[in-house]
């Protein structure tokens, strides 16, 4: 599956009305930019409006066309709970000063899911954007409620979060869809291009992206991968 660039967050500007919930994820999926001012103590954004739902399912359609094989049945509402976390993520990122209630809240919700193939794929709609919201929050601090609960995320998901550094998420985490052919294909290619070596101590992960490489071990392999799979 695709993902489109690293995602930008601008900082808030004075003059910005409050970014809803439909134009974040048209930019996120559109340009992978995302301009977010502070929210006010208003009413929330609708994290299950219809346009919400058609942009999720018209971004389900584009990686359909170049997936390899059959990718599982789209979970609407477990993508939209996947969308209103990073949303509330990347709010906090801008305003780290406001309450992370609704954040810990979502991430409580997600962690209650079963990480079964249709789960993991609607929540990596948008949660594949995490690791992005990871560099930018970590450049900050690594030490403080907001990257707690983003490293909460990391390990509950690690489809969607190759190249989180000191992710090491359990075996049980990917178990559950790893016989989904396409998932496990995509997921080989995150290692790869990310060089992620630390779920390759999963013997069946370094199985797979030893028969990835084949005989080109030494050429397509980076550094962090090949020092894993010699041990």
């Amino acid at each position: 599956m695709e993902r489109s660039g690293p995602c930008q967050l601008v900082s808030p500007l004075s003059s910005w009305r409050v970014a809803t919930f439909v134009q974040f994820l048209s930019d996120l999926y559109e340009i992978g930019h995302v301009s977010l001012p502070v929210l006010d103590q208003g009413e929330g954004p609708d994290f299950a409006s219809q346009r919400a739902q058609e942009l999720i399912s018209s971004r389900d359609q584009t990686l359909r066309l170049s997936a390899a094989g059959s990718l599982p049945e789209l979970a609407m509402p477990v993508a939209l709970m996947g969308a209103r976390c990073l949303y509330l993520g990347c709010q906090l990122f801008v305003d780290r000063t406001r309450p992370m209630t609704a954040l810990d809240g979502c991430v409580h919700e997600i962690g209650k899911l079963s990480p079964t193939p249709s789960t993991v794929y609607a929540l990596d709609l948008a949660l594949a954007f995490l690791p992005d919201l990871h560099a930018h929050a970590r450049q900050l601090t690594e030490d403080d409620e907001l990257m707690r609960l983003l490293d909460q995320l990391a390990r509950l998901w690690p489809f969607s979060t190759v190249g989180i550094p000191e992710n090491e998420s359990a075996w049980d985490r990917i178990a559950l869809w790893w016989d989904d052919v396409s998932l496990r294909i995509s997921y080989v290619d995150r290692l790869l291009a990310r060089d992620e070596g630390a779920c390759l101590r999963h013997v069946p992960v370094a199985e797979a992206v030893k028969d990835a490489l084949g005989m080109r071990v030494e050429a397509l392999a980076g550094d962090s991968v090949r020092t894993i799979l010699a041990t």
